[in-house]
């Protein structure tokens, strides 16, 4: 069972790897925490310590969902924050919480998750009928937060709800709210690739989007400087 909702994802330990684009840039200079919750897969192999977790401005790999490639930016990886070494996770029943602290550079705007440092990595074989090193590792629940961030000055204004809708729809949406100076509406596909951006106009107003995207599952973004106001799923069916 999930750590808490209705799903969780899995990789293979050392030769695969997750990313996502945070909702706001890291602050340089502050501290952050990081954490998760893994759980070893039954049909594993073996087990290991290093899940690591790297902070970069940009995307280390896209994906062409035409050519099926993936396409490396970075040739490798510094890992930011890690699992305790040594703390090899086995368990198969149980979530298990990672965690760590790091000072951020400032501008990250995406996590890695993975091992990027196999010359170091420990491990214990699980499995002794089929003694290969074969580890997959779910994932729940992942968080992070600035831990001496001063949220006076990032505290979003109050502004009123803002809502996007009919959602799902064929590719026409309303944008609805009282928005600040310097807005804009960003959608991105579930690859991370922006795929829609457009300046709205501060005030109270409904906005007409009309995106010509394929079918399919997006994220949108509405952001102004004093950070996300809002975002979500979008769904386009047609």
């Amino acid at each position: 069972m999930p750590h808490s909702g209705l799903a969780y994802a899995g990789f293979v330990n050392v030769s695969e790897n997750m990313a996502i684009q945070l909702s706001d840039t890291l602050k340089a200079n502050k501290k952050y925490a990081v954490s998760c919750y893994v759980s070893l897969a039954n049909n594993s192999d073996a087990a290991y310590d290093l899940i690591q977790f790297a902070f970069t401005n940009h995307r280390v790999a896209v994906y062409d969902t035409t050519t099926w490639q993936l396409t490396y930016i970075c040739d490798s990886m510094v890992a930011n924050a890690e699992n305790q070494p040594g703390n090899i996770i086995t368990d198969t029943t149980n979530w298990v919480l990672v965690q760590d602290t790091f000072i951020a550079d400032g501008g990250e705007y995406y996590m890695t998750v993975g091992n990027f440092d196999t010359a170091h990595t420990q491990y214990q074989i699980v499995d002794t009928a089929h003694p290969s090193l074969n580890a997959y590792y779910y994932f729940d629940d992942f968080d992070v937060h600035c831990v001496d961030c001063n949220t006076a000055v990032t505290t979003i204004p109050n502004y009123p709800p803002i809502s996007l809708s009919p959602n799902p729809s064929n590719g026409s949406f309303q944008l609805i709210g009282d928005f600040p100076p310097e807005t804009k509406l960003k959608i991105c596909n579930m690859l991370g690739q922006e795929v829609f951006m457009e300046d709205v106009d501060a005030g109270s107003r409904t906005v007409p989007i009309n995106l010509q995207l394929a079918e399919g599952v997006y994220i949108y973004r509405v952001e102004s400087e004093s950070g996300v106001l809002k975002n979500g799923k979008l769904v386009i069916e047609k």
